[in-house]
């Protein structure tokens, strides 16, 4: 996540490889990860921000076919791991940082 901060090309893709990878071997995981990134006051400032808008853009899409596979793969997150996150997304609109507030929001209207 920290290695997105810099705007290096290799570094974006290498980061956004990582991401992926990890996304792929367990979502459910992967997103309760980054929403704790997301809702955590100890943590950067723009980690928060891109963590949050990470986990926005893996819930949704403008492409009918990318959404319902994303829709596809929330409902097979089971329903323990659903609700922490949702917890999580939620405690972060009471954060110090209006980034990560908004982000959080962001998550939220999705």
């Amino acid at each position: 996540m920290r290695s997105s901060l810099f705007f290096t090309p290799g570094r974006i893709h290498e980061a956004e490889a990582h991401l992926q990878g990890l996304a792929s071997q367990d979502i459910g995981q992967f997103l309760l990860h980054l929403v704790a990134v997301l809702s955590n006051e100890q943590k950067q400032e723009g980690a928060r921000q891109l963590a949050g808008l990470y986990v926005k853009n893996s819930l949704t899409a403008t492409n009918k076919a990318i959404l319902e596979e994303k829709m596809q793969n929330w409902r097979g997150i089971p329903g323990m791991v659903k609700d922490q996150s949702k917890t999580e997304v939620v405690r972060t609109l009471d954060s110090s940082s209006t980034l990560a507030r908004r982000a959080g929001a962001q998550v939220m209207a999705t």
